[in-house]
């Protein structure tokens, strides 16, 4: 009981942390948002086709 207490009260403080980075990355990101969707997505699309 005490041990999955622990581990979501870890999880939790991960996810704050993660949250919190995002937005140290927001500021420091110089390129459009546009571009930061597309060219991910348009990457997993051509491997997606190309291995299946």
């Amino acid at each position: 009981m005490l041990n999955d207490k622990l581990k979501n009260y870890f999880h939790l403080h991960i996810l704050v942390f993660i949250a919190g980075f995002t937005a140290i990355l927001g500021k420091l990101i110089s390129i459009d948002a546009v571009a930061l969707v597309s060219v991910p997505n348009a990457n997993r699309f051509i491997f997606n086709v190309y291995l299946h």
